[in-house]
C-alpha cells in the first residue's frame, strides 16, 4: 500500500460511526442525570435519583448542580408548552361538567 492509501484508511477509523440519522447529539439532562446517577449508586446501591439530585444541587460541583438544576426543571414542566386560552376554557368547562355529575349520582 502507498503512503496516501494509509493515510485514508487510518482517517475512516478514526471518524465517528454515525448512525442513519447522522452524528448523535449531547443527551438530554434526564440522560445525563441518569448515567451519572447509575455510577454514584455503584458506591450507595440505595440511593435514589431525587436524593441524588439534591445532594449535587447542595454539595455538588459546578457541572453536578447545573446538571441537577436543568434536570429537575424539566422534570416540573419547563419545557411544556403553556395551555391556550380554547383549550383552558375546554378543560375548565369539562371538569364542571364532571362535578355536576358526580353531585347528580350522589343525591339518588
Amino acid at each position: 500500500m502507498s503512503e496516501v492509501e494509509n493515510q485514508v484508511s487510518e482517517t475512516q477509523k478514526s471518524e465517528k460511526n454515525r448512525g442513519e440519522r447522522g452524528e448523535v447529539g449531547d443527551g438530554s439532562p434526564s440522560l445525563k442525570m441518569k448515567r451519572s446517577w447509575a455510577e454514584a449508586k455503584k458506591t450507595n446501591p440505595r440511593l435514589s435519583l431525587k436524593a441524588y439530585a439534591r445532594g449535587l444541587i447542595k454539595d455538588g460541583d459546578a457541572y453536578g448542580k447545573k446538571l441537577a438544576q436543568e434536570w429537575l426543571d424539566v422534570k416540573g414542566g419547563s419545557l411544556n408548552s403553556p395551555r391556550s386560552e380554547k383549550n383552558l376554557a375546554d378543560a375548565m368547562n369539562a371538569s364542571a361538567a364532571t362535578k355536576v355529575a358526580k353531585r347528580k349520582v350522589g343525591k339518588k
